[in-house]
């Protein structure tokens, strides 16, 4: 007993590449079926090369931005300037987390909590 199916499209797009792989690496002339296998191997070199570019640059764009915000998140975006003072996003001096009594620290909410006032004693 066999079972009848109809041919969809990935059947006839898999049998008509599979007819051009057989095209390019079967051949009875030696000469012939190795200039076949040098076209397709050219072919897909340019291939590759044209569209790998592009297919490179989709991947390290998103790999980009992730490193961007691990760095942002990692370091909190505070530079040190060459004083000692601490740098903000703004670059104004600002108040060391965890600094020498009387100057406080922030909170896991970027609440201020210490001394009324940070930069009494600056």
């Amino acid at each position: 007993m066999t079972a009848h199916t109809s041919q969809g499209f990935a059947n006839r797009l898999g049998y008509g590449l599979g007819l051009v792989v057989l095209f390019f690496l079967v051949d009875e002339n030696l000469v012939l079926r190795w200039v076949k296998r040098g076209v397709l191997a050219v072919l897909g070199y340019v291939f590759f090369a044209h569209f790998g570019r592009g297919m490179m640059s989709v991947l390290m764009t998103p790999l980009i931005f992730l490193f961007a915000v691990l760095a942002v998140a990692r370091f909190g975006g505070v530079v040190r300037s060459g004083s000692g003072k601490v740098l903000g996003w703004s670059h104004h001096p600002s108040v060391p987390r965890d600094g020498p009594a009387g100057y406080g620290y922030y909170d896991g909410h970027g609440n201020f909590r210490g001394s009324s006032n940070p930069y009494d004693d600056q």
